[in-house]
């Protein structure tokens, strides 16, 4: 399902504005499955404005960025999700006392290689210094 996912979001990519912009995904993500069809088509999840806040998690780095790598049609705002993850995961362990912070900076840096292959160079940069 995932690649009729992917090819039915490059044709919406390709349409009009007008023709796409009722169309939208308002449902809560329920797995990866969905999390990877939302990179693809219109709209937020469920009704939520902070969306983001929701798609935020360790577990969801990698599909993310592996959809980013695929092109798809959310993929700066899936990067700026993934950039904030990393940034607002060490700032909670600074302030926790910083005594966390090896494990979490070893954890974004572990997100290197797909930042790579997603060919996101800033994201790639910012998890290797």
């Amino acid at each position: 399902m995932l690649e009729a996912d992917r090819r039915l979001g490059r044709v919406f990519a390709r349409l009009p504005t007008e023709l796409t912009e009722a169309y939208e995904l308002e449902r809560d993500l329920t797995g990866e499955t969905d999390l990877r069809r939302w990179c693809w088509v219109p709209g937020w999840v469920g009704s939520s404005q902070d969306e983001d806040l929701l798609i935020m998690s360790d577990a969801n780095v990698a599909p993310l960025l592996d959809e980013a790598r695929e092109g798809c049609t959310k993929r700066d705002y899936v990067l700026k999700i993934v950039e904030h993850h990393a940034r607002d995961s060490a700032h909670h362990a600074l302030w926790d006392g910083a005594k966390h912070l090896p494990d979490v900076l070893a954890r974004c840096r572990s997100w290197a290689p797909a930042a790579r292959a997603a060919r996101a160079e800033g994201l790639y940069d910012m998890r290797t210094r």
